[in-house]
């Protein structure tokens, strides 16, 4: 584990998988549709270890005690950010450089992937473009739900079986 510290916040890159896990718990915890992609990895290493772990970049960033910020980034394709703020954000991405790590893309918001991108060109002198945006991240309301056809009734005693079933 190597510790960094910039701007009030602190990066964290790990050599073990669990420790990770440990240290990003609460965080990957609260918003898991948003961070899975980074705690499935982690845990997937902790669980069935192979050679590909080998050189596998995991990092949180603190602030104020909490995690703000986690990544992962194997040994080819893309890094894999969170939604966090702008200076964790380049916090990784110049670590990133400083290690040698060449990422082929970034997947995180759209605002941390513009970032990452900016940080990452200024460190490495290499240039980026937008090649796709999936939007995943980007439920912006609620939709309303709709109307459900029929009405509620009493089931009728021959359905009981059914309905336990369900459950």
């Amino acid at each position: 584990m190597i510790a960094t510290s910039a701007m009030n916040a602190t990066l964290t890159v790990f050599s073990d998988a669990g420790e990770f896990l440990r240290v990003a718990a609460d965080f990957l915890k609260s918003a898991p549709a948003a961070t899975s992609m980074i705690a499935m990895p982690a845990a997937r290493m902790l669980r069935t270890p192979n050679d590909d772990d080998a050189g596998f970049y995991l990092a949180t960033v603190e602030s104020d005690g909490a995690v703000v910020a986690a990544a992962c980034h194997g040994n080819s394709g893309g890094a894999l950010l969170s939604a966090a703020p702008d200076a964790a954000v380049s916090l990784i991405a110049r670590d990133m450089a400083e290690r040698g790590r060449r990422p082929g893309g970034v997947v995180a918001p759209l605002r941390e992937c513009e970032v990452f991108s900016r940080d990452w060109c200024e460190s490495t002198g290499a240039s980026a473009s937008r090649r796709f945006q999936l939007r995943h991240f980007e439920l912006t309301s609620v939709p309303a739900p709709g109307a459900s056809a029929g009405r509620l009734r009493v089931p009728e005693a021959d359905e009981h079986a059914l309905i336990a079933s369900w459950h």
